[in-house]
């Protein structure tokens, strides 16, 4: 996308959010819209311009990347959270590292079982494993499209069958 368009979208992105924020803020001003775009507008154009550079140093497409890092990097906190929630859904507690910890190294035998997994935990990792198992599957997936050449076929029959792979 070309960086003056980019500057533009993001100029009204921010005044739109901002101007979105005003019941909320207590002394909106001219001052406070004004500095709150150039803070936003400013990391825009800092995120346009790290992906431009990824794609310039042909590591793939910048933008596709940053998205796929920002994804990437809420999981931890997002299955912490989904641990924590449905241990206290089950009552086990209140859901600490050294519960989790303790919880899962006793379902791996590694120490004595002193909680039992509930219901939601069961179904969350056998959603979590039967998705991962699905985009395996339909990423490697391959069908394979006969191509048929005039000079090959001898007698009615291919002499070597050509295929062209799509995913």
């Amino acid at each position: 996308m070309c960086p003056a368009v980019a500057l533009g979208f993001a100029l009204a992105q921010s005044v739109g959010q901002l101007t979105y924020l005003k019941p909320f803020v207590e002394d909106f001003n001219t001052a406070w819209l004004a500095e709150g775009t150039f803070l936003l507008t400013g990391g825009a154009m800092t995120l346009v311009y790290i992906a431009e550079t990824i794609s310039k140093l042909k590591l793939g497409n910048g933008t596709s990347i940053l998205i796929f890092a920002s994804i990437a990097s809420s999981v931890p906190s997002s299955i912490g959270a989904a641990i924590t929630q449905s241990s206290q859904d089950a009552n086990v507690g209140t859901g600490s590292l050294t519960q989790i910890a303790i919880l899962m190294t006793s379902k791996l035998g590694l120490i004595g079982p002193y909680y039992e997994l509930s219901t939601a935990q069961v179904a969350y990792a056998a959603a979590f494993v039967a998705t991962t198992l699905g985009i395996v599957y339909v990423q490697e997936a391959e069908r394979r499209i006969p191509i048929n050449y005039a000079s090959r076929f001898k007698a009615g029959n291919l002499s070597g069958q050509s295929y062209l792979p799509f995913k």
